[in-house]
């Protein structure tokens, strides 16, 4: 019995030595806010719905299925390719005689789904026959829309033409699962800036109503708990406006140009992705 009490005197004083020292934090990797349940009930197929700053403000954006009632303030689902940009390798561009003579890499693509509003869009895309919008009327419906894109670089796509399937072929559109946040970048120098600055993944932005943009991939990108995840990619049969819808979740921290920020939870949507592009050469 002697021996026992002091082997087990000896057990309780390691344990309690191993609790003193200072252990390592649990480092949590793309921690994942669900949504929380809302009290504001979606009624329509397509949508957007996310929680917004201190004051946790719910935002619902809802495209009507009733287009009988849609009006100019109504909610419209928009696809569109942000950026159709060449990457070329400039390694010793400055020795050629002609500009042009720049070796083609590939290409960069975004596809973007937008929630704005319908008058917006009539503004941005008038038919033949409309009039010039006034810019009265511009400013005052260029605020409050939202929207993802899918930035991504094909260092495949050299060729003269191209077609549907480079657009298409996406990898954060491949399959469901969490995605990565991505960057559009820029290409203002005409250089590998924009090959170095894209970086595949999911961008979000939106643009408050006094105008400001907030977006994920503004300095520093910084996401201390964001997350963004696809539930389902499918194809559209439901009206054949896109090639995929997308449902998913999301939370994420925005800045401004300011390098403000803001944070987005309990993010969700439903949406369309991937327009049908008119095949053409390349695109500029």
């Amino acid at each position: 019995m002697g021996m026992l009490k002091k082997i087990f005197i000896g057990l309780v004083l390691m344990v309690a030595m191993i609790a003193c020292r200072e252990q390592p934090p649990d480092v949590i990797i793309d921690p994942i806010m669900p949504p929380e349940p809302s009290k504001h009930i979606i009624d329509n197929y397509y949508y957007v719905q996310y929680t917004l700053g201190r004051q946790r403000d719910t935002f619902t954006y809802e495209i009507l299925d009733d287009t009988t009632q849609w009006g100019d303030t109504t909610w419209y689902n928009y696809v569109s390719e942000v950026r159709s940009e060449e990457i070329y390798d400039t390694v010793g561009a400055e020795d050629l005689e002609d500009y042009d003579e720049r070796i083609k890499t590939g290409f960069t693509y975004a596809p973007t789904t937008t929630v704005l509003q319908k008058r917006y869009h009539e503004i941005l895309f008038p038919g033949i026959e409309d009039p010039i919008p006034d810019p009265l009327e511009v400013e005052e419906f260029n605020d409050d829309y939202f929207s993802l894109q899918f930035p991504f670089n094909d260092l495949t796509d050299t060729v003269a033409f191209w077609d549907i399937e480079d657009y298409l072929n996406n990898p954060s559109l491949d399959e469901p699962g969490l995605i990565a946040w991505g960057r559009v970048g820029n290409n203002n120098l005409e250089d590998t800036i924009w090959n170095n600055d894209a970086r595949p993944g999911v961008v979000i932005s939106y643009t408050d109503t006094a105008g400001v943009e907030w977006r994920s991939d503004n300095w520093p990108t910084f996401q201390p708990y964001g997350y963004f995840k696809l539930e389902t990619i499918e194809p559209n049969f439901r009206d054949n406006q896109s090639y995929d819808i997308i449902n998913g979740e999301f939370a994420a921290r925005l800045y401004n140009d300011e390098q403000a920020f803001i944070d987005m939870y309990f993010g969700k949507f439903r949406l369309r992705i991937l327009g049908d592009i008119e095949l053409s050469p390349e695109p500029k």
